[in-house]
């Protein structure tokens, strides 16, 4: 059976993440990535793209929206924000469609514009079907070691989209194996730093039987 290419999300703007001036963004959509994926919080009343307080602050997500060009714009929330402030916000900079994901199935189930995708992302396996059912999510993003055939199959039986994280895989042998493993699960979306290296490799495996 022929499963459709998933697309690829550049996790935390992809492997150049750590380049202050945002360069990195750029880097993945030229690399051919579909999504940009951001690490969102709140610090003195800004909107920062930040993955832990304990790392650098990249810089605003005003900046970082001014290079997203036409991709899509996955928002990772990682504090207590208001997404009904920042989504209206978002859309004041840029037009593109907006993801907004998150462990916490209260600030998914909150969300008001319906135009937005809810991606429910979960630890445990076997809650992965009930918190995307409590926030109505869209899609479900189980993290690399939960992310299994069965688990798989379940998620779009109950009609949500397989987006696994395939950010924790390092080598390119292991991107290989993960991403034809995740493809012929029907992933619908795969989320890594690894931009360059997957477009590659979806362009040279476009048919995976």
């Amino acid at each position: 059976m022929i499963k459709s290419s998933p697309l690829i999300i550049a996790h935390r703007g992809g492997k150049f993440w750590e380049d202050a001036d945002f360069s990195y963004i750029k880097k993945s959509i030229q690399d051919g990535a579909d999504i940009i994926e951001l690490d969102i919080r709140m610090k003195d009343g800004k909107y920062i793209v930040q993955h832990t307080p304990l790392e650098k602050i990249q810089g605003s997500l005003e900046d970082a929206l001014k290079l997203v060009e036409n991709t899509k714009i996955y928002l990772d929330i990682k504090n207590k924000i208001d997404v009904n402030n920042l989504i209206p916000h978002v859309r004041s900079i840029c037009s593109n469609e907006i993801i907004i994901g998150s462990y916490d199935t209260k600030l998914l189930a909150s969300i008001q514009d319906k135009t937005v995708i809810r991606n429910c992302h979960c630890v445990s396996p076997w809650t992965a079907i009930s918190k995307g059912k409590s926030c109505e999510a869209n899609w479900i993003n189980p993290i690399c070691y939960t992310a299994t055939k069965s688990l798989s199959k379940e998620i779009q039986s109950e009609g949500f989209k397989f987006v696994p994280s395939g950010n924790q895989i390092f080598k390119k042998n292991e991107i290989m194996t993960n991403l034809k493993k995740y493809t012929l699960w029907g992933a619908y979306a795969i989320s890594t730093h690894h931009v360059k290296e997957m477009r590659k490799m979806l362009d040279t495996n476009i048919t995976f039987l």
